[in-house]
């Protein structure tokens, strides 16, 4: 997708981020709950 504004562009992509980290955050604590990782 293309968004000629660059603010809202900037926005997606730090939204983006935000939710990529929360994401690997979430599997981390998955992963240390089930054991596999001390």
């Amino acid at each position: 997708m293309f968004f000629p504004n660059k603010g809202n562009n900037e926005g997606l992509r730090s939204l983006l981020a935000i939710v990529l980290k929360g994401e690997a955050y979430l599997k981390t604590r998955v992963v240390r709950n089930s054991g596999i990782l001390t």
